[in-house]
């Protein structure tokens, strides 16, 4: 009776020490089998949260250029848009408030300044990701891909159709933005003319306006546009390169950048991140 006694025991630990063998610390519901995001755990990101060194204890600020819907705009006195939803669930996923400050980004070394002073902890306004930014700043994994696509009033819809098509017309762009690059570069074989506005609003007005036959832009922007607006249509997606958008921080902040993509891991893998793109953009 003892030597079975002693046996069974001895089965006890070993079976015991299989079980711990096999636990990693966590649930299994973190694990992360979405092929989109970084193939790694995300981490106890609240933890993550409360040990990050804030502007404000226990809120992430961010700056940001508004208007520039669909990632970024006020409606009904609250910042809404893509860009602050992400924002506000990458906080949350932190333990954290996102709250966002209204900042002039039209010269984008205007940036890296505001992190510089303290003013924010992150920027966000549908920052896209090169090679020459990075110099300056820090940035997220990319959390939004977009291309560039063609805006044009609708009595315009059939005769411009794509970037040949606009050959001895104006095209409208957004000052320092990947539509206006792409657009320049475009110029010269297609013949065209591109002029520059400082922001989307008075981009838009101009095209309204017939100051410009057609507008550059994001994909989103334009689409978002077209949406709210009778006067004008997406005509094409143009076959330009695929951008990253990221969340820009301070250089040597490896805690925040490390934090923030863990959360956004975290919000990519349920129905938030999809979510929040059905609200601004549609089922498409």
């Amino acid at each position: 009776m003892t030597k079975l006694k002693a046996l069974l025991l001895v089965l006890l630990v070993a079976l015991l020490g299989v079980a711990c063998g096999n636990d990693d610390g966590d649930d299994g519901a973190d694990v992360d089998t979405d092929a989109t995001a970084p193939n790694q755990r995300a981490g106890d990101t609240a933890e993550q949260g409360r040990n990050l060194k804030l502007i404000t204890a226990g809120k992430l600020t961010v700056c940001t250029d508004l208007p520039n819907a669909p990632f970024g705009y006020e409606e009904g006195g609250k910042v809404v848009g893509i860009d602050a939803d992400v924002m506000r669930a990458v906080g949350g996923r932190l333990g954290l408030e996102a709250v966002f400050k209204d900042t002039d980004f039209s010269d984008f070394n205007r940036i890296p300044a505001a992190l510089d002073a303290g003013q924010c902890d992150v920027a966000t306004s549908a920052l896209a990701v090169t090679d020459e930014r990075k110099q300056a700043l820090d940035f997220s994994e990319g959390y939004y891909e977009i291309v560039q696509s063609l805006l044009v009033r609708k009595a315009d819809e059939s005769k411009y159709t794509d970037l040949p098509t606009l050959r001895g017309r104006t095209v409208g762009v957004q000052a320092r933005t990947a539509g206006a690059e792409y657009a320049k570069a475009q110029a010269g074989g297609n013949g065209y003319t591109v002029k520059e506005f400082p922001g989307a609003a008075e981009l838009f007005a101009a095209l309204k306006a017939a100051q410009v036959d057609g507008v550059v832009h994001d994909f989103p922007v334009n689409a978002h546009n077209a949406k709210a607006s009778a006067d004008n249509v997406v005509t094409k997606k143009l076959d330009s390169p695929k951008v990253q958008y990221g969340i820009a921080m301070k250089k040597g902040r490896d805690d925040l950048k490390k934090a923030v993509n863990d959360a956004l891991v975290r919000i990519r893998r349920d129905d938030t991140y999809n979510s929040i793109l059905r609200t601004y953009l549609g089922q498409a």
